[in-house]
């Protein structure tokens, strides 16, 4: 079973650092998501050779002011991501480490299987609109096998 971590965006700044005292091992793939601000989205130098996806989104529920939340479309990339690569543990950071990562895996364990890990599990606050978006996606375009990709705008 794949296991999958939430982490601050410290811990994956620093992950050769944290990597050797870690459950993941070699096995793994990356998300990263940061603030939609030009080159705020992080993955490191390091981790160019890993699998990896890098998205942009607001820790709100919604969209304010033209602020982006997680949309659809990108509910879409996480889960089409995440199924690319089944028997990979997964290591998602954001900013704290706590909302948008700690959604991503709250649904990889809840709908995928997966086991969370990690010292930050005891830390996240899954925003239930993104478990939300994500099941939806999976639903309408996986379990289906629709692969229409929804517009960045839904």
């Amino acid at each position: 079973m794949p296991k999958c971590f939430n982490l601050p965006r410290y811990v994956a700044e620093n992950w050769p650092d944290y990597a050797p005292d870690s459950e993941v091992g070699n096995n793994f793939v990356w998300i990263s998501i940061g603030d939609p601000e030009p080159n705020f989205v992080f993955t490191p130098c390091y981790l160019d050779s890993v699998p990896n996806l890098k998205l942009s989104f607001l820790d709100w529920p919604e969209s304010l002011d033209g602020m982006e939340t997680m949309s659809m479309r990108d509910a879409y990339d996480i889960v089409d991501f995440i199924l690319k690569y089944p028997d990979k543990n997964l290591l998602v950071n954001c900013a704290a480490g706590v909302s948008r990562s700690g959604s991503i895996c709250q649904y990889c364990q809840d709908f995928l299987g997966y086991e969370w890990s990690g010292h930050c599990k005891e830390f996240a606050l899954p925003r239930p609109e993104f478990i939300e978006r994500m099941a939806y996606q999976y639903n309408r375009y996986f379990k289906r096998k629709e692969f229409d990709r929804p517009s960045k705008s839904v």
